[in-house]
């Protein structure tokens, strides 16, 4: 059994919200298309919340491209950084 404990920000609003947690594996990701995406989701009920406005929003498909850093990237020459894909995290 594994567990993956995370804290939701208490300015999130009331609502029903979709939680996606993915591993992108990144070892054909020198070619467009090569990186493999492995993802969950589970559906989460946030009462009592605050009066956030969770911002950028955004929908799958469509969120990613192929060609976006993070999903198009090379071992070599040995990279430095990482920029993982998707719009910027909220921090509430």
């Amino acid at each position: 059994q594994s567990t993956v404990s995370f804290t939701i920000p208490p300015a999130v609003p009331t609502g029903t919200y979709l939680i996606r947690v993915e591993s992108i594996a990144l070892h054909q990701a020198q070619n467009v298309g090569g990186a493999q995406m492995y993802l969950s989701c589970a559906q989460v009920k946030v009462t009592d919340g605050g009066n956030g406005a969770p911002a950028p929003l955004v929908a799958f498909p469509g969120a990613y491209k192929a060609t976006d850093p993070g999903l198009r990237w090379s071992y070599y020459p040995v990279p430095t950084s990482y920029e993982a894909p998707g719009p910027a995290v909220w921090s509430g």
